[in-house]
């Protein structure tokens, strides 16, 4: 199976001179043997050529997993690290308000006391944040609200 990957990879890159870039999201669960695997897949000709790029993201688990022995081909595979740090209340509140603009709703549809629980409730989180607003706006539509209430994001997180 590895092979033909490699194969396909090659050819994508030889022929058609595109450089595929595989994305895995929560990587931090995945086990140790698949994340070693994964180094297989980007080892081409010894290391000489870079036909593959593969984004490894994951909370801040990822990142202890690479210190063990058994990771460390992958480990001194990495290039790049970049950590992203939580929100500021106020970067929180102006992380859903964008949002919201983005999608042309009215960026008040929050309360302040709703914006103040997402926040408090996610850390800073970017993506709790986006994912307790959300479950909040549709407790708010269900209940036939125009504005999203602390009780709305109350509700969700009781859950």
């Amino acid at each position: 199976m590895f092979r033909a990957i490699k194969e396909h990879i090659t050819s994508m890159r030889n022929a058609s001179h595109i450089h595929p870039v595989l994305i895995i999201d929560e990587a931090h669960l995945l086990n140790n043997d698949i994340l070693a695997e994964i180094r297989l897949l980007t080892n081409f000709d010894i290391d000489s050529v870079n036909a593959l790029t593969v984004l490894l993201c994951g909370n801040e688990h990822l990142p202890r997993k690479f210190g063990l022995s058994v990771l460390e081909p992958l480990a001194s595979a990495i290039t790049v690290t970049i950590f992203v740090e939580t929100l500021p209340k106020e970067e929180s509140f102006a992380y859903i308000e964008n949002r919201l603009s983005a999608c042309g709703a009215d960026a008040s549809l929050f309360t302040k006391n709703a914006l103040e629980l997402i926040h408090q409730a996610s850390g800073g989180n970017m993506r709790a944040i986006g994912t307790i607003a959300t479950s909040a706006m549709w407790k708010a539509y269900m209940s036939k609200s125009g504005q999203i209430e602390a009780e709305h994001v109350q509700t969700v997180l009781r859950r």
